[in-house]
């Protein structure tokens, strides 16, 4: 634990490069801009630099563009950010679980990015973070607080905070000297996008290498107390990647808890049961992404794309690989009957049909979906599932 840092109670996180990797959602952004302007850039690697800086500073320097002309310029680059770039980012490995384990460990988190704060504040809660964060700080949507000393000053003006209580955290030397113009240090990250030069010329106070480097100097030791504390980022994750589909999000908030009530009868306890809470959670994200690739849903589609996104989100939140993989097994099971994946993918089969045919009922009446005995004891062959079934539906 590094003594200079450790007591402060207030870590401000940049967000692009330091929490999320959004390189895609940006240089797809800005290659959609200078397209507008008959600028062609086919490779967006080449545009990986202006990922950090201001969004303004960035239009001046790749077009020359001031005033009214950088308006219309930003208005293009947001034209395809706003519906698809700012989607396409992804999480850095281990920083979903650092985040929970400083607010575990009594720090205050706040977001302090150049990023329009609303679309800061969108990426934070698609992601499930949001909570997290006790202030999300970013620029204006028309301009004003562009400029990384602003935003931090900003944030720390409107929570009250002393310079000598925070810390700040980034990737570019934007970050180092903004936090440095406020009075306060700025550790320096490289799995991000700056570099140790950038980092130096700028004279950063501290320089890491990752996440655990990270963890080690803010908080020393400390490590989840209650290992099945993720579950809660697990269901987090789940609803920002339904959205707005309240229909998807019940459904899999109801199977999860029919899952909880057999595994409870079938002693079902501590690492099954977290397998099984998480697969219950993940089941069904790969409808709309089948819907989306290939617009239809199949039983084996969803199931494989539902996999796939298990992983993919299980992996960001820094679960282990062991358990991702029985996961993903479970969720891309979830509609084969005829697998024989044991009591787990048993309860997973039991749970999803009690959801589908509550809904069913719901839409239909009871009188065209009465299940016959044969059914009910090929679908149901746990004692509690049957019991929960016969206690629903005596």
């Amino acid at each position: 634990m590094h003594p200079d840092y450790a007591h402060r109670q207030y870590i401000l996180f940049d967000l692009d490069g330091t929490i999320s990797d959004p390189k895609v959602g940006i240089t797809k952004s800005l290659q959609y801009a200078l397209k507008y302007y008959g600028i062609v850039r086919d490779d967006l690697d080449s545009l990986s630099v202006y990922i950090g800086p201001p969004l303004q500073s960035s239009v001046r320097e790749l077009l020359g563009f001031e005033g009214e002309q950088a308006k219309e310029a930003i208005a293009k680059y947001r034209e395809y950010y706003q519906p698809y770039g700012i989607y396409e980012n992804t999480l850095y490995p281990g920083v979903a679980a650092f985040l929970q384990l400083c607010c575990q460990e009594g720090k205050k988190l706040i977001l302090a990015t150049s990023k329009a704060e609303p679309y800061a504040r969108q990426i934070m809660e698609y992601w499930g973070l949001d909570g997290y964060f006790t202030f999300i700080a970013g620029s204006e949507m028309h301009g004003g607080r562009t400029e990384k000393h602003e935003v931090i000053a900003y944030a720390l003006e409107s929570c009250g905070i002393t310079a000598d209580q925070a810390v700040m955290i980034g990737d570019r030397q934007h970050d180092i000297l903004g936090a440095r113009k406020n009075g306060i240090p700025c550790i320096s990250i490289l799995y991000g996008y700056g570099d140790r030069e950038e980092f130096i010329a700028a004279e950063a106070d501290l320089i890491v290498d990752t996440v655990a480097d990270l963890q080690q100097i803010l908080l020393g030791n400390a490590v989840f107390r209650n290992r099945e504390q993720p579950l809660g980022l697990v269901v987090n994750r789940m609803i920002a990647h339904e959205q707005n589909d309240t229909q998807r999000i019940v459904h899999a908030l109801k199977m999860h808890g029919y899952a909880l009530g057999i595994a409870a009868g079938e002693g079902i306890t501590g690492r099954q049961l977290q397998l099984l809470q998480a697969a219950a959670i993940l089941h069904d994200v790969g409808i709309n992404e089948a819907k989306r690739r290939f617009a239809t849903v199949t039983p084996k589609l969803q199931e494989e794309q539902g996999a796939i996104l298990a992983g993919r989100f299980l992996r960001q939140l820094n679960w282990d690989e062991d358990l991702i993989a029985e996961i993903c097994f479970l969720v891309g099971n979830h509609h084969s009957y005829e697998v024989d994946g044991g009591p787990l993918l048993q309860i997973i089969f039991e749970a999803d049909y009690l959801v589908n045919y509550q809904e069913r009922l719901q839409r239909e009446g009871v009188q065209q979906n009465q299940p016959s005995p044969e059914e009910i004891q090929k679908r149901f062959r746990t004692e509690s599932g049957r019991r929960l079934f016969a206690t629903m539906h005596p």
